[in-house]
């Protein structure tokens, strides 16, 4: 699943690229660092009475590469790595840590940029997300519920971003962006010995703020 979803994203950026003008302007590639603020938790574990919860904020690197369409249109795709900590939540987990899970978020937003004829451009956009989990680090407390693994089903989700963009000279440029995105989906509790032990609900959402310095070519 996760190789199909990023064969899908190689081949919009080069349909992309093809379809548009080729003057330098049109595309641009960006580096990001970026807070990423999460409000996450999951449904009752194992009949614990505990849930893992996800609200402490980390650091995430992101990498965006977009083309414009017209002066004001442009679509955006991007690709962060990014390590959120889980810890219980009520029950005999509380408070405990839980699980570390590194993840590959992929977006695809279609962009508005307000056209002021200046160096500043702000924007707008709205589409999708998909996380796709890289690993799982599982902590003694879940071990021992005998929980070896956990693995998840990638949903594709909503994703709204606004933004601005400072235009440095001709080929360089700084980006402040904000972005918020549901992050519904499911985990699943896995055993060396024993299989599937069960699975776990995802509700929240969950916030970014960037920082980026972009080129275009």
């Amino acid at each position: 699943m996760q190789r199909t979803w990023l064969t899908i994203w190689m081949v919009c950026l080069m349909a992309g690229a093809a379809a548009v003008d080729s003057e330098a302007s049109q595309r641009r590639f960006a580096l990001r660092a970026t807070a990423l603020s999460p409000d996450i938790e999951t449904t009752e574990l194992l009949g614990t009475g505990s849930r893992l919860e996800s609200s402490s904020m980390s650091a995430a690197l992101t990498v965006e590469y977009d083309f414009k369409v017209t002066d004001a249109w442009a679509v955006c795709s991007s690709l962060s790595l990014a390590a959120l900590d889980f810890r219980g939540a009520g029950g005999a987990l509380d408070t405990n840590p839980a699980a570390e899970m590194w993840f590959l978020p992929f977006s695809v937003t279609v962009r508005y940029e307000i056209l002021l004829y200046s160096q500043w451009q702000p924007y707008v956009g709205a589409g999708i997300n998909a996380a796709f989990l890289l690993r799982s680090e599982i902590d003694d407390i879940l071990k021992g519920l005998g929980v070896d693994e956990i693995s998840t089903s990638t949903k594709v989700r909503a994703m709204l971003e606004a933004g601005v963009l400072f235009h440095i000279d001709n080929r360089t440029f700084a980006s402040l962006d904000a972005s918020y995105c549901d992050a519904a989906g499911r985990f699943d509790l896995e055993s060396d010995e024993s299989g599937d032990l069960g699975r776990a609900e995802l509700s929240g959402s969950y916030w970014t703020l960037s920082l980026g310095y972009g080129w275009r070519f």
